[in-house]
């Protein structure tokens, strides 16, 4: 692992708009391929991933030091990276060890090297002090379904999104836009929808709603046994600064249609939300169900459904962007912003924290669906 250089420290005294000392997925473990040079923008800084011989994912700065060319443009011979423009190479630990030019190398010659853990669907990095990079923090994705063999899961590929990732936090933790932007038009007039909970389950924090709804076309497909209306409790669950899952736990009604009855299935949504610069985020998305779980032709029908929610999302979020500043100011809240508000305070105290030096503590990732 290299120490940092001087384009690190400086951004360092750029105003922290999310925490560091955490893990954040940079890539689908897929999309790292033996002897294959990968590039990402995260925290505004270029990138570049690769495999060791062993298939050890490697996370570098993704820029020469010598004349800013892109690294992902050169070469890769076996652990060394070759830069295309003056052929200066690097190790996987970022140490120079040719300028073909010179024999002596220069101490500023070096790459950034992050902390990087195939875990889950997913390569992990840490963008903050390595030194306190434990891998023992990487959400477990397992009690999320993916990786569990009694859930199908489903990897609904990597988007951009043209908002700053707090906007995104605070979409998941708000469920009381499903029913405006998510629903057909003015379906929200005609539900009662109940108040909004929040809880703490240690570090995870929880907003749940519960509603009788209709049964739609999508729903009878997903569940053909489904009366003419069922009883849907969401959860949306905050686990880490770049991880928040959200749960739809579908259920027959009660006789007297005010509660859950039978359980029909669950489906869970992990959202990996990485800021790829202060007002634009990569989200990871990936979806997994407890029913029907050898059912392969359910999935494409799923993941359509799964990408028109995100669509309209994008599309409210992008929106929202387009009017703010630097500074995340709004007017007013409402009840229903409860659980956002108290997410954003709880990313406050980490950012504060971690400006203050305190060490990250381990994530609940306890989950009761999987």
């Amino acid at each position: 692992m290299s120490e940092r250089n001087d384009s690190q420290s400086s951004r360092r005294k750029d105003p922290p708009m999310y925490p560091r000392n955490h893990w954040y997925v940079a890539a689908w473990s897929r999309e790292l391929v033996q002897d294959k040079i990968f590039a990402r923008r995260i925290f505004d800084q270029e990138l570049v991933l690769y495999r060791r011989r062993s298939g050890e994912p490697v996370v570098q700065s993704g820029l020469c030091p010598h004349r800013r060319m892109p690294l992902a443009l050169g070469t890769l011979f076996g652990e060394e990276l070759e830069c295309r423009y003056h052929g200066i190479t690097f190790d996987a630990d970022g140490r120079c060890v040719r300028i073909p030019t010179q024999d002596t190398i220069p101490p500023t010659c070096r790459l950034d090297t992050y902390p990087a853990v195939e875990r889950g669907p997913w390569i992990w990095v840490w963008p903050g002090d390595p030194a306190q990079a434990d891998p023992a923090l990487i959400p477990d994705t397992r009690s999320l379904g993916l990786g569990h063999p009694q859930w199908r899961a489903m990897d609904n590929g990597t988007y951009l999104i043209e908002a700053r990732q707090q906007l995104y936090v605070d979409n998941l933790m708000d469920l009381s836009h499903v029913y405006a932007l998510h629903f057909p038009p003015g379906l929200s007039r005609n539900l009662q929808l109940p108040r909004i909970q929040y809880e703490e389950r240690g570090e995870r924090k929880v907003v749940t709603t519960a509603t009788l709804l209709p049964a739609d076309e999508f729903t009878r497909l997903l569940f053909p046994q489904a009366g003419p209306a069922v009883f849907s409790v969401f959860d949306a669950e905050y686990i880490a600064p770049g991880l928040i899952n959200a749960v739809i736990a579908v259920h027959q009604p009660n006789p007297a249609m005010d509660g859950p009855g039978a359980a029909l299935g669950t489906l869970v949504f992990p959202h990996a939300l990485t800021p790829k610069s202060a007002t634009a985020t990569h989200l990871f998305m990936a979806e997994a169900r407890n029913f029907r779980i050898d059912d392969a032709d359910l999935d494409a029908p799923m993941r359509e459904s799964n990408l028109r929610i995100l669509t309209e999302d994008k599309a409210a979020l992008e929106a929202i962007e387009a009017h703010l500043g630097s500074e995340l100011r709004y007017r007013m809240s409402v009840a229903a912003d409860s659980g956002a508000l108290r997410v954003r305070r709880h990313i406050d105290a980490l950012i504060a924290a971690e400006q203050a030096g305190a060490r990250p503590s381990n994530p609940d990732t306890s989950h009761t669906g999987a």
